[in-house]
């Protein structure tokens, strides 16, 4: 019950006839519930009051409210109160809230660390709705596609929940073959085991961005993102044995092509070359 629209401006309903809230003609009723209500309140019990009536009305002013109650147990008759009542009733249809994915952190990759978890404390909740559908884990930002990969050890995956990877988008895919069969512990469980690796000797060390999405098979949750920080290595140059050809009695100049060095970063900047052994005929 309120003397305004504004959200602060409102009264508790009255437990009983002897303490019944009085309210002006002009005032308003606002049924204000409690987030994430839905169902049928308990309904309220109105009397009218005529011009006889000598008491206070309940007002808000600034936050403020003033209550003025009276008793209506005596009614009808010669007095101010309304022997006949109405009731307001209220009933508040549900609507589906969608999933929410929070505590995702930032994954630091060092080169050659294998399949990584990308965060074992994920946090899942949906009010109300036991399963979950789908989600998706996308490297939306600097996506390396000759290097990044995002999988699930297939340990990790119940039965009843197929898992895929796009080397295009680079985008996992986890969905529940069947619907309101996967729980969202279940689900939880899985985007905690997603893993990234990283096949390059010479990675891209630029910020991954990954992009995270649940669906409860109505609606997708709010986008979350976490990013990967990822850090190379120097690689040592490898060598193959080399033959070089050479005439008996001349001089040779060697040259790079002659050895067979490579580097993963492609720095190789100097070659050191010992004395060979001279053979004898």
């Amino acid at each position: 019950l309120s003397s305004s629209s504004a959200a602060s401006d409102v009264y508790k309903r009255q437990a009983d006839d002897a303490t019944a809230l009085v309210i002006a003609e002009s005032s308003l009723l606002r049924f204000v519930p409690v987030a994430d209500y839905n169902g049928t309140p308990t309904s309220l019990t109105v009397r009218g009051l005529d011009n006889t009536y000598a008491g206070g009305f309940s007002s808000t002013t600034g936050g403020t409210e003033t209550r003025s109650t009276t008793d209506t147990a005596t009614n009808g008759g010669t007095t101010a109160i309304a022997g006949a009542t109405s009731v307001i009733s209220t009933l508040v249809n549900p609507v589906n809230d969608p999933p929410e994915l929070t505590n995702i952190n930032t994954l630091q990759f060092t080169e050659d660390d294998g399949p990584t978890i990308v965060d074992a404390d994920v946090s899942l909740v949906d009010i109300d709705d036991d399963y979950i559908e789908s989600a998706t884990v996308q490297i939306s930002g600097n996506f390396q596609p000759t290097e990044d990969l995002l999988s699930i050890n297939a340990g990790d995956v119940p039965a009843g929940v197929s898992v895929s990877f796009d080397a295009v988008s680079g985008t996992l895919t986890i969905t529940a073959d069947t619907a309101e069969t996967i729980t969202k512990a279940q689900f939880e469980a899985l985007l905690e085991a997603v893993r990234y690796d990283n096949s390059s000797s010479d990675p891209d060390t630029g910020d991954r961005t990954l992009s995270w999405i649940v669906n409860d098979g109505d609606n997708d949750s709010t986008l979350a993102t976490s990013t990967i920080e990822v850090v190379a290595v120097n690689d040592a140059p490898e060598a193959e044995i080399s033959r070089v050809t050479t005439l008996e009695d001349t001089t040779y100049v060697f040259q790079s092509a002659d050895f067979d060095f490579t580097d993963a970063e492609n720095d190789l900047s100097l070659i050191h070359i010992s004395e060979p052994t001279r053979r004898t005929p």
